[in-house]
């Protein structure tokens, strides 16, 4: 199930019965990769809460390797350490987990700053073996969380034109560019489904509603509630973002510390982090985003403006670690100073604002509570196929139903059910799993055309008299094609790989060589 496209306890149930609800296309919004490691967890003999409680700590730690990585480029081994800190605690990151159980949007955006990383290096160095990293990395991101195709790409983009335009490296903005295409292909399966397939569930038409604009709009953040908690009452989900007035006065700190970093380029550079920031703190800003949603109403597919304060982090820490580049900071014991106060008051200011485990709207105290806060495992309406019908009770043990007739379940697998039917008179057997395109049926080894009911579900024709039947979820025409050219996409990427690192090997020994020759 966990690497598979549909999780037949979602859509309403859930929790309920052996299998629960009645099944959701997972694939259409996010994918599975974030989930691999927590299953992995689960087969070591982990119990399901401690899998994920590793996998967050995991995860965490990842995102300060990340973090450290993209700061380090503005303010070295120091900066890029309070910058990674900072980048943990900020805006967005760690209520990703604690506030909503958004794991898959977790284990994205602790990979997004080592994206920016390997971005700059492709744009900046002309061969790196660090450049075939950066479809990995972005495979991995778009396999987890598929909206971040419109959160990261879009950063991604604007950071290597100006940058790279700023610092005469135009041949660098086209080698990411092709790097970037190179992804999008490896990352097919996961990008197919949200391009071609948004129309077939009900999260375009429900996102794109007026209830939905008003509610969107109604939740902004106003930038002055970073300093002041009790401005945002507890309705507001976004109080999971308050902790940011650090950022803010690290922008402030690094605007006023700009004309004594480094190179022109690199002060052009920080120039640009800071506005950068600032734009994604005030398009997330109650009244622009209002304003932005009247303008340019799918945007709230992407559940603007929640997550561009994500953004807003992720641009700051930069500018933040550029801090420890200045000339101000040369003497080694004032670097020190500093980071040691930074470290701290990001500590003492932010690590009080960890949500309750019993806050108002996430009553997950209860291993029940958690399972029905998590949101993200799809078991919300939106995620239904289009007309679905809606059960308020979960549904059965044995998902096949067969009217006048008998039927036993034989073992299966994920989404590959077997049963052994008896009827006395052919009949249209009922699959109690909604209908979506890749689900198929097998009499006796021979394939039927499964259809949509009336009420959504999966319905075909079963022959008088006993019968093998197999239900499964398998590929559709245009998914395996997408999944085939992934496939060539990682050839070509690992060729690329081994090219490069032959490349340096012989580089390396042409290199003693020389050095050997008087």
């Amino acid at each position: 199930m966990l690497v598979r496209p549909w999780v037949p306890a979602s859509a309403f149930g859930l929790g309920a019965g052996r299998r629960g609800g009645r099944g959701g296309p997972n694939f259409l919004f996010y994918g599975t990769v974030s989930f691999w490691g927590p299953a992995l967890l689960l087969r070591a003999g982990l119990d399901v809460v401690t899998a994920f409680r590793v996998w967050t700590i995991a995860i965490t730690v990842v995102g300060m390797v990340s973090g450290w990585l993209w700061c380090s480029l503005w303010g070295g081994r120091l900066g890029g350490l309070v910058g990674s800190l900072c980048f943990i605690y900020g805006p967005y990151f760690y209520s990703l987990n604690y506030a909503r159980g958004a794991y898959p949007e977790y284990f994205a955006y602790s990979l997004y700053p080592m994206a920016l990383y390997l971005c700059h290096r492709v744009l900046t160095e002309r061969t790196s073996w660090m450049t075939p990293m950066l479809p990995v990395v972005l495979s991995l991101i778009l396999g987890a969380h598929t909206l971040s195709l419109a959160l990261l790409v879009p950063v991604l983009i604007f950071y290597c034109l100006i940058v790279g335009l700023l610092s005469g490296r135009s041949v660098g903005i086209a080698r990411v560019g092709i790097v970037l295409l190179l992804a999008a292909v490896t990352s097919l399966p996961s990008l197919f489904s949200p391009l071609f397939e948004l129309g077939k569930i009900a999260a375009k038409e429900q996102l794109s509603g007026k209830d939905t604009l008003e509610t969107f709009s109604a939740i902004g953040v106003p930038w002055h509630a970073m300093f002041n908690r009790e401005s945002i009452n507890d309705f507001d989900i976004l109080s999971r973002c308050l902790p940011g007035r650090l950022h803010l006065l690290g922008l402030l700190a690094s605007l006023l510390l700009v004309s004594e970093m480094g190179s022109v380029a690199t002060r052009r550079s920080v120039i640009v982090l800071v506005l950068g920031a600032v734009g994604a703190l005030a398009m997330s800003e109650k009244d622009v985003a209002g304003l932005v949603l009247k303008v340019v109403p799918p945007i709230s597919t992407v559940q603007y403006p929640w997550r561009l304060l994500g953004i807003f982090n992720l641009l700051s820490v930069a500018a933040i670690a550029a801090i420890f580049s200045s000339e101000r900071l040369r003497h080694p014991w004032l670097r020190s100073a500093a980071a040691t106060a930074i470290l701290v008051l990001c500590v003492v200011t932010y690590y009080p604002s960890f949500p309750s485990t019993k806050g108002i709207g996430f009553k997950n105290a209860s291993r029940e509570g958690i399972r029905r806060s998590m949101t993200t495992l799809d078991h919300e309406s939106k995620y239904m196929p289009v007309k679905a019908k809606t059960f308020e009770t979960p549904g059965p043990n044995a998902l096949l139903s067969a009217p006048g007739g008998q039927v036993d379940e034989l073992p299966g697998g994920a989404n590959d059910h077997h049963y052994k039917v008896a009827l006395p008179s052919a009949c249209a057997c009922t699959f109690n799993q909604y209908w979506f395109d890749g689900w198929r049926a097998q009499v006796d080894d021979r394939e039927v055309p499964v259809l949509k009911g009336e009420d959504g579900l999966c319905a075909f024709s079963v022959p008088e008299g006993e019968h093998q039947v197999r239900v499964y979820f398998g590929r559709t025409a245009l998914r395996s094609a997408a999944l085939g050219l992934s496939i060539v996409g990682w050839v070509v990427l690992a060729a690329f790989a081994f090219r490069g690192i032959f490349r340096f090997s012989r580089r390396d020994r042409s290199g003693v060589v020389a050095a050997e020759v008087p």
